[in-house]
């Protein structure tokens, strides 16, 4: 398998990818993050399929789905989006977004960590700091946004489970279970 290490520098996957821009030339990059084991293939179809159609109008593109349970819903582990008409990313919290006053789980919209970014855009993340808003809430699609680049919301399969806490593991290993 072909690969490339990349330095003990990088504070994000994205920085990873940075560093590999430089180094392998294309035209958009995409992302699986390693950390969503059960990731639906047939997604990485969806981001290009979104980006063969828009090619010319977004630099970064994330995966999203819904939501069905409160647990995730209030859940400070999983990053929650909210998006225009137009699925431009508006914000990406690990707070529950959308909120409202009597603190109830109506609807909502989880991060599925597949993404496509240009070259040009991997140039402009690569700061070398995290930006105000992405240290606070440690999401790094935060610093496109900061810096002012458009973030192109593409609708995934709810498959996919991010692996951040030890519990995690065993929603994956549950699913596997299920799937036999």
């Amino acid at each position: 398998m072909q690969f490339l290490m990349t330095s003990d520098e990088c504070l994000t996957g994205t920085d990873r990818l940075c560093e590999v821009s430089k180094l392998v030339d294309a035209d958009y990059y995409i992302n699986i993050q390693g950390d969503e084991p059960l990731f639906n293939p047939i997604d990485i179809k969806n981001i290009i399929q979104e980006l063969s159609k828009e090619k010319t109008l977004y630099d970064v593109y994330c995966g999203y789905c819904n939501i069905d349970s409160r647990d995730t819903f209030f859940s400070f582990n999983m990053p929650k989006v909210i998006f225009n008409k137009k699925k431009e990313l508006i914000y990406i919290s690990r707070a529950p977004i959308p909120s409202n006053k009597k603190n109830d789980f109506r609807k909502g919209f989880r991060q599925v960590c597949g993404y496509a970014f240009s070259k040009k855009s991997l140039e402009v993340f690569d700061i070398k700091y995290k930006t105000y808003f992405e240290s606070i809430e440690d999401i790094e699609l935060l610093r496109f946004l900061e810096l002012g680049v458009k973030v192109k919301m593409v609708e995934m399969s709810k498959e996919s489970i991010p692996v951040d806490v030890k519990e995690d593991i065993e929603k994956v290993l549950f699913a596997l279970d299920n799937v036999k």
